[in-house]
């Protein structure tokens, strides 16, 4: 260790002394952020992204309108969001000509070097009045790094998808502090996000997704196709469904998802979900044989549900179901959903559906309530299967089921195993639990429960 210390002193005083005498100077480089100015430096904001030593980009308040491209790595900064131009607002408008902006990465002919990808934040305005007759009115990111941080998107419309914001290949986005804000005459989805082969990601933290009322356009404040979803601390209301989630996964928390036509949330065959220390609430059905629910699981789903209150889901005739969870069969495939520390209360018709239409799942459908409270709804657990061999274990800890108008606890034809421990089902209007589990039953197991104070029987057992 000495000798290696000497040798690279003396290399030192032999190096420092040779410049010394040959005066050859070292070269040091000092890279310095550029800020530009719009409009006082550049004209428009296009002009600034387009001279690459542009790092931020600071636009005054006012508006612009121009229809941006963005192929590098930049930040843009405003003055402020707003709905109205005013003081302190900077607005980008589209003129409901093209998208407002397009963010990218270049693809390279096969062989050639990458292109890096472009890391870009915008905060601080609004991007408004984009029109496209594809995808993606407001913004379109599209395989690069993207960042909305105090942005208001609204009166954005595609034709086909993405009125908002459409994300595509191994796009990611993060939007935080942000409105959007979608009216009728779109597309249908606020937020598309559809990744390739190589996942993108949506990141949505304390924003709020506006629609134009119930009933109306677009379809979901969000829809997403593989991508994975994060949607933290946020409010989305006023769609005809809240978020779609289609061969993906979505993780909820400490959020609020409101007041839309038809669904909270629906997971369709293979997609995942975490919820947790949320709020869904009064989805609805004005008739139609519709069904309405505040999570809506259809075919092979993973769902878990925590410290989540899912209330006052509802239909107005007896064709339409308002259901707090409920679960279909697709193919003949049942998902798997836990809910830990919960409450399912004041919903039209069940706090818990499940039914299966055909055969072929015998296997799937594990539904499990621990520490949760289901009242005052229509009916509390109603577990059906039309094909008489749906379902597989249905587990109940530690809740308590109560003061709903029908029956506690119905099992029609569903499952292999019950098991019911330490629980209270008291002060239902009908039955406070009924099973009929022929004729795929194995067993059904009642340990430390109290059924009491039902409108029929306590316990009603069928084949």
């Amino acid at each position: 260790m000495k000798k290696t210390t000497k040798a690279r002193r003396l290399f030192l005083i032999i190096f420092i002394a040779a410049i010394a005498i040959t005066g050859v100077a070292i070269p040091w480089t000092i890279v310095r952020a550029v800020t530009c100015n719009v409009p006082s430096g550049y004209a428009t904001i296009q002009a600034a992204i387009n001279d690459s030593s542009c790092d931020t980009i600071i636009i005054a308040e006012g508006d612009y309108t121009e229809n941006l491209v963005i192929t590098r790595s930049v930040t843009i900064q405003g003055a402020g969001p707003g709905f109205s131009s005013g003081p302190g607002v900077t607005r980008i408008l589209g003129d409901l000509s093209d998208r407002v902006v397009y963010v990218y990465t270049p693809s390279t002919p096969p062989g050639s070097p990458g292109v890096p990808t472009p890391v870009v934040n915008i905060s601080d305005l609004s991007i408004t009045r984009g029109s496209v007759s594809d995808r993606g009115g407001g913004v379109y990111n599209d395989s690069a790094v993207l960042t909305l941080n105090n942005v208001y998107l609204f009166e954005n419309y595609a034709t086909l998808d993405g009125d908002q914001l459409y994300g595509s290949g191994s796009a990611i986005t993060t939007i935080q502090n942000s409105v959007l804000l979608s009216f009728p005459g779109g597309s249908g989805n606020s937020i598309k996000y559809s990744s390739g082969a190589v996942l993108g990601s949506l990141t949505i933290i304390n924003s709020s997704l506006e629609g134009a009322g119930l009933g109306s356009t677009p379809r979901y404040a969000i829809f997403t196709t593989r991508s994975p979803v994060l949607l933290q601390n946020s409010d989305i209301y006023g769609f005809d469904g809240g978020i779609y989630v289609n061969t993906g996964a979505i993780t909820v928390e400490n959020s609020t998802i409101r007041d839309n036509y038809f669904t909270g949330i629906a997971f369709f065959n293979g997609s995942t979900g975490a919820i947790s220390g949320s709020q869904i609430l009064r989805h609805g059905v004005t008739g139609g044989s519709q069904s309405a629910a505040g999570i809506s699981m259809v075919g092979s789903v993973t769902v878990t549900v925590d410290t989540t209150t899912i209330a006052n889901n509802w239909a107005l005739d007896s064709s339409s179901q308002g259901n707090g969870i409920e679960m279909v069969d697709y193919l003949g495939n049942l998902g798997v959903i836990t809910v830990t520390n919960s409450t399912l209360r004041q919903n039209a018709d069940s706090g818990f559906y499940a039914e299966v239409s055909v055969n072929g799942a015998p296997n799937s459908g594990d539904i499990t309530l621990m520490n949760t409270e289901v009242y005052s709804n229509g009916a509390g657990l109603s577990l059906l299967s039309i094909a008489e061999n749906g379902g597989n274990a249905t587990t109940i800890l530690d809740s308590n089921i109560y003061g709903n108008n029908g029956q506690g606890v119905q099992i029609s034809q569903y499952g292999k195993r019950l098991l019911i421990e330490r629980s209270d089902i008291r002060e239902n209007g009908n039955y406070g639990i009924s099973i009929d589990m022929v004729p795929q039953a194995e067993w059904a197991r009642i340990r430390d429960t109290t059924i009491a104070y039902n409108g029929g029987s306590g316990l009603y057992l069928s084949d």
